[in-house]
């Protein structure tokens, strides 16, 4: 991620069964261990999820074009759920500028929330969160002269703006 801006690597597939295809993957270092046939048979599911989803094509300016995902659902991991009403924006062409442009131009029309977590991401949450045991959340230190940026750092991960003792 840079500038509030995610780079995924991505890779959509048609499922023909529950059973994914892993002969599909691109042949890349990453993906060969899960073409392995022994790495393959211990694959598991720990995680599905139930999308619908409306595309549109936005041409705000001239050589920009913008994907408009909307989706509606949830995401699974045994007995937890999270419901889930997103829209995505992807820039297919055109200056990262414009995609900020229609991010504000939404923003001022409808109370959005910025979702730092990709669904996937979400899930392997709910999946750990089946094994982890509640803790007390650490003391933070936030001061009137953090910018907005190290405020939400220092609220989400509080250990990164602890500052090492001296002597």
């Amino acid at each position: 991620m840079a500038s509030g801006v995610h780079t995924r690597m991505e890779f959509e597939s048609v499922l023909r069964s529950a059973q994914p295809d892993l002969s599909v993957l691109p042949r890349n270092a990453l993906t060969k261990v899960l073409r392995d046939a022994n790495i393959a048979s211990t694959l598991v599911p720990v995680l599905s999820t139930d999308i619908k989803r409306s595309l549109r094509l936005l041409t705000p300016a001239p050589g920009v074009l913008i994907e408009v995902a909307i989706d509606f659902g949830e995401i699974r991991s045994g007995l937890r759920r999270e419901k889930l009403c997103e829209l995505e924006l992807e820039l297919k062409q055109g200056p990262v500028t414009a995609l900020f442009d229609l991010a504000l131009q939404l923003a001022e029309l409808h109370p959005l929330e910025l979702e730092q977590h990709s669904k996937a991401e979400r899930g392997y949450a709910l999946y750990d969160a089946q094994f982890s045991v509640p803790q007390k959340a650490a003391a933070v230190r936030l001061t009137r002269r953090m910018s907005a940026g190290r405020l939400r750092i220092g609220i989400e991960h509080p250990g990164e703006l602890r500052q090492p003792r001296l002597g």
